[in-house]
C-alpha cells in the first residue's frame, strides 16, 4: 500500500516506506497506511459510481474526464447560483469577492487591525509602492482605500528596510492594534493593478499577507469562462484557510505573552516548530485541523476558551453550502487514483485549474493532492494514542512552564 500512496503523493517509495514503517511499529502496527489506501479507493470508486459510471470499467483517463464533466457542470450552476453568466469580468470579481467575505468568517487570524495597519502606514510611508502608483501622500490614500489593503500591497513591494522599520513601529503599537480577527479577501482597482503588475512577485490572480490577515484578488482575469469562477473562488477561500492555520502556532502562546509579543515574533518569522514525533513534524496545518476536531485539547481553561473558537471547514464544504451539487467533492480533498504512471486528483481545486486552464490528461495538476493527502497522513497518525499522547505533551502550556 505504501507504493500507493507515494505515487499518489510523487516520493521516493523506499524512503517512503521506511518512514510509514517506521510510525507503524511505534503505533503497534495498527496498520494507518493500509486502511487510508482502502479508503481512498473505495472513496474514489464510490465517486465514480455515483456519476453513473462503473469503476472496474472505466480508465484512468476517464475517470480524469468525467471528473472535468462534472466540474464544468458545478461551475454553471455556481455562476448561476451568484448571477455572474452575463457580467463583465470586473463585476463577477465583485461578487466573488463579496461572497467569499461571507464565507472567510470563521477563519481566524492575528493580525494588524485596520486602524493598526493605517497607523503603521502613516508613521512608516511605503513609498516603493506611493511611487509605482504615482502618488504622493499616504494619508490621501487611506481616505479613500482600506488600509488592511494598501498595507498588503505595499507587504509585497517594500524592501527590507520598510519592514524593518515596520517591525519596530509595530512593537510601540497600542494592545487593541492586534486581534484575532476573521480573514479579509479584497478586490484590487483595475488601475492600481495596471501600475503594479511588474512590481508583484506573484505570477497568479491573487496574493495575500498574513499580518493583516488578507487576500488580494488581482483583476486580471479578462474573461469568466468555464471553471474560472469556481477557481476563483476555491483559491480565496482555500488562501484565507492557510491564513489560519498558520496563525495557529500563535494561538497558543498568545494568552500568556500577549497578542503584541507574539505577533512580533511572527513578524520576524520567529516560527514555532514542533519537534519531530517518532520521524513525524507535526505541521500547523494538521495541529489546526486537530485542534478543529477535537483531537488536541489543552487543559487550561484560558486556552480552551479560545480553542472553542478554532474552526476547520475545507473549501468544498463551503461551496457545497452555495451549490448543492457541489457536496460532490465534500471530503475528495485527499483522493486520488492511478494507474501506475499517471495520478488523477479529485481535489476540487485541481480539477478546477484543469479545466480552467484547458488541460489535456497527462497534463494536469494534483499539487493540491499532494498537500492535502500529506496532511491527511499525518492527522490519521497523530489521532493515534501513542503520537496524540507526545504531540499533547509537546502543546501541554502553562504560565510557568511553557514548552512552545
Amino acid at each position: 500500500m505504501t507504493k500507493f500512496l507515494s505515487k499518489l503523493l510523487s516520493i521516493d517509495e523506499r524512503n517512503f516506506e521506511a518512514y510509514i514503517k517506521r510510525l507503524e511499529n511505534i503505533c503497534l502496527n495498527p496498520g494507518i497506511d493500509i486502511r487510508l489506501s482502502t479508503e481512498i479507493k473505495q472513496k474514489s470508486a464510490a465517486k465514480i459510481l455515483v456519476l453513473g459510471f462503473k469503476p472496474e470499467d472505466t480508465t484512468i483517463k476517464e475517470t480524469f474526464y468525467m471528473l472535468v464533466s462534472k466540474l464544468k457542470h458545478d461551475d454553471q450552476k455556481l455562476q448561476e447560483k451568484l448571477k455572474i453568466s452575463e457580467k463583465s469580468p470586473d463585476a463577477t470579481s465583485k461578487v466573488l469577492i463579496k461572497t467569499a467575505s461571507k464565507l472567510v468568517k470563521d477563519e481566524r487570524v492575528l493580525c494588524l487591525t485596520s486602524s493598526g495597519a493605517k497607523r503603521v502606514l502613516t508613521a512608516v510611508p511605503p513609498r516603493k509602492t506611493l511611487k509605482a502608483l504615482s502618488l504622493r501622500s499616504i494619508d490621501s490614500v487611506l481616505k479613500r482605500e482600506d488600509a488592511k489593503a494598501v498595507f498588503a500591497i505595499a507587504d509585497q513591494i517594500e524592501d527590507d528596510s520598510w519592514h524593518s522599520q515596520v517591525l519596530a513601529k509595530i512593537k510601540r503599537l497600542p494592545v487593541k492594534d492586534i486581534q484575532w480577527q476573521s480573514a479579509q479577501v479584497y478586490l484590487l482597482n483595475s488601475q492600481w493593478t495596471e501600475k503594479l503588475l511588474k512590481k508583484f512577485p506573484t505570477k497568479g490572480f491573487q496574493f495575500s499577507s498574513i499580518k493583516v490577515g488578507s487576500v488580494i484578488l488581482l483583476p486580471v482575469i479578462k474573461k469568466y469562462s468555464v471553471g474560472i469562477p469556481t477557481l476563483v473562488l476555491g483559491s480565496l477561500l482555500h488562501s484565507a484557510e492557510v491564513m489560519s492555520a498558520e496563525s495557529a502556532q500563535f494561538r497558543y502562546k498568545a494568552l500568556y505573552k500577549g497578542f503584541q509579543n507574539v505577533f512580533i515574533e511572527m513578524l520576524a518569522m520567529e516560527n514555532i516548530e514542533l519537534e519531530p514525533i517518532h520521524g513525524l513534524t507535526p505541521s500547523w496545518r494538521a495541529v489546526h485541523e486537530l485542534s478543529a476536531t477535537g483531537y488536541v485539547n489543552i487543559e487550561t481553561a484560558e486556552l480552551e476558551i479560545e480553542l472553542n473558537e478554532v474552526k476547520w471547514k475545507p473549501t468544498e464544504t463551503k461551496l457545497a453550502s452555495l451549490v448543492p451539487s457541489m457536496s460532490y467533492w465534500v471530503g475528495s480533498h485527499y483522493i486520488g487514483t492511478t494507474d501506475g504512471i499517471q495520478v488523477v486528483s479529485y481535489h476540487l481545486l485541481d480539477v478546477a485549474m484543469a479545466v480552467a486552464l484547458n488541460k489535456n490528461f497527462g497534463d494536469h495538476p494534483t499539487n493540491h493532492l499532494e498537500g492535502s493527502l500529506w496532511n491527511e497522513l499525518q492527522i490519521r497518525y497523530l489521532k493515534h494514542d501513542t503520537l496524540n499522547r507526545a504531540l499533547m505533551k509537546q502543546l501541554n502550556i502553562n504560565e510557568f512552564n511553557m514548552v512552545l
